[in-house]
């Protein structure tokens, strides 16, 4: 419902977004219909002036180097981890379809009417 030119009034600036990086995309979408944001409770999101367009600027930066930084640290733990000879992510679980499980000369063949293992467990 905003148009150009229109100014978006918030309470607190945790009411906008949920962290700096989603207030950041929120605030640079709307600056991009020429919309201005303004806080009431803070003065730190105020794109209304030249002062406010700084300093959220400024929150723009950090939350880039932040999104940055948390990469950086997941990779070089990842590549630390690979290093010890753990591998990332869930442990595989059992097989959910019997007939491939066991010993070669113990399978039998199962009966699947056209449907795969997985659906048959799904909608007996």
């Amino acid at each position: 419902m905003l148009r150009p030119g229109d100014t978006l009034i918030i309470w607190k600036i945790d009411r906008l977004g949920r962290n700096l990086r989603d207030l950041v995309d929120i605030v640079a979408a709307l600056e991009a219909r020429s919309v201005e944001v303004k806080s009431l409770t803070n003065g730190i999101v105020d794109t209304t002036t030249a002062h406010g367009k700084l300093v959220f600027g400024m929150f723009a930066l950090t939350a880039e180097y932040e999104a940055a930084l948390i990469k950086e640290r997941t990779l070089a733990g990842l590549a630390a981890a690979r290093s010890r000879g753990r591998a990332g992510g869930r442990k595989p679980k059992d097989d959910p379809c019997p007939d491939r499980q066991g010993p070669a000369d113990v399978r039998l063949t199962p009966i699947h009417h056209g449907r795969d293992c997985p659906i048959l467990w799904r909608h007996p």
